[in-house]
């Protein structure tokens, strides 16, 4: 349900140098990495400040870190909006039973009330992790907020009765009360559970609609996809504008919304669903693992196709991908990288299993771009004989990343690198063709 690792937007206080602000992190922590956003908006790797009394300055403006911390076995990341004048700290707080470790940043002062708010919102969380088992200090936690009238214990204490959660019954009413509490306080995703226990209710729908218009991603999601069902015009105009706001920060459930949409229409003009399907094929390549909705969605569209209709589809995938996708990273399939493999019979790349690459000629470069948002892809040499190799890539969330095809010799598999000097791997662009020309999950 949430992101225990959150990111928090914070302003307020100041300190010294016009122009700069002011990062203090724990003591035996170091920091990893640090990008600064661009006037582009594409995040920036910078050389990390030279430290002094465990503080670093930084010019204004939005970051993006990883740290390290010696409490624990794994990195932090975060973000910072940092204002000139300004001073953070990188928090860290463990659990009581010493087997988890939170970090944040924060304008909030170490062992001040606000920080100990803070930790204990961040133990309160561990609660959305069930059904994995819940530890007594999260009940606590959320137990202690609430009473304090804090948000996230009251969200918490919604999610421990709408699930059950230890010696706590399941209570509907109970939930919803503690939900609708939770979103008072400023908790917009209370909006989101609480409409997935309470769909029937206009004020359930009322409270979901304005945290999808406040920017909340979980409310936003549900919004545009409960709206994409709707008959009334005034409804399917906010759930393409949700999910236009999904697809404008890379978020892939926005293509599922429009889907929906645009399935509907088909069905209501008895017309073919073409550009519905070019949407899913997108949603689809950015979410491998469909689940049961989402297989029904494309059996809808299956139904609403005629094979005349296919390279329609490729056509509009095409104008699609260029443009959501503009900006984003991009996966190079160079077939002259394949010319080993020439005399194999049905020689294919598959791309997250679902869409299937017949390789035709070695000499083409076939570009895909993808979604500007982290997310592992996984590209598949096969034959008419079945697998050959594979290879499982994450692209980040900076934009113009670019991943090529490359075999390697010894192990004699693919492989998709990274262009770190971000110069298209060689590839002359001109001379590169989309790849949904060939691509199609419904061929």
């Amino acid at each position: 349900m949430y992101k225990t690792l959150s990111s928090i937007a914070l302003m307020g206080a100041s300190f010294t140098a016009l122009g700069q602000g002011v990062v203090e992190f724990p003591a035996h922590a170091y920091f990893e990495e640090i990008k600064k956003k661009s006037i582009h908006g594409v995040y920036e790797t910078i050389k990390i400040p030279k430290s002094k009394k465990r503080k670093i300055k930084l010019p204004a403006g939005e970051y993006k870190y990883r740290i390290s911390l010696q409490s624990s076995s794994s990195d932090f990341e975060g973000e910072i909006n940092i204002k000139d004048g300004e001073k953070f700290y990188i928090h860290n707080a463990i659990t009581p039973d010493r087997k988890r470790v939170f970090s944040w940043p924060s304008k909030s002062e170490p062992r001040s009330d606000a920080f100990n708010i803070e930790s204990k919102a961040h133990f309160c969380r561990g609660v959305f992790q069930y059904p994995s088992p819940v530890q007594d200090y999260s009940i606590d936690a959320c137990i202690e907020l609430k009473e304090k009238e804090n948000g996230v214990g009251y969200l918490g204490m919604g999610y421990i009765y709408d699930k059950g959660i230890g010696k706590h019954g399941a209570s509907r009413g109970k939930a919803i009360e503690n939900y609708t509490a939770a979103f008072q306080k400023g908790e917009l995703e209370a909006a989101a559970a609480n409409f997935l226990i309470d769909r029937n209710s206009d004020q359930a729908l009322k409270m979901l609609d304005e945290a999808a218009s406040k920017g909340n991603q979980w409310a936003t999601e549900i919004a545009a996809l409960h709206f994409a069902n709707s008959d009334k015009q005034e409804e399917l105009d906010k759930s393409r504008t949700y999910s236009m706001t999904l697809l404008d920060k890379g978020i892939a459930s926005g293509y599922k919304s429009l889907t929906w949409m645009l399935v509907n229409d088909a069905i209501k003009n008895d017309s073919p669903a073409i550009e519905a399907a070019a949407h899913f094929n997108l949603f689809s390549l950015h979410s491998p693992r469909l689940g049961y909705y989402e297989k029904n969605l494309k059996k809808h569209i299956e139904t609403l196709l005629l094979s005349s209709d296919l390279d329609k589809v490729n056509d509009k995938t095409v104008e699609l991908a260029n443009h959501y996708l503009s900006n984003a990273n991009k996966i190079y399939i160079d077939t002259s990288k394949l010319s080993k493999y020439k005399d194999r019979k049905e020689l294919s790349i598959s791309i997250n299993d679902d869409f299937s690459m017949p390789i035709k000629d070695f000499s083409s470069v076939y570009v895909l771009p993808v979604s500007k948002l982290d997310g592992y892809f996984r590209v598949t040499l096969n034959d008419s004989e079945g697998f050959l190799s594979e290879d499982t890539f994450k692209v980040a969330d900076s934009s113009g990343e670019v991943f090529c095809t490359f075999i390697n010799e010894r192990a004699d598999s693919i492989e998709m690198i990274k262009d770190t000097e971000n110069n298209n791997c060689g590839v002359e662009i001109e001379k590169t063709v989309s790849a949904w020309t060939l691509l199609n999950q419904y061929m």
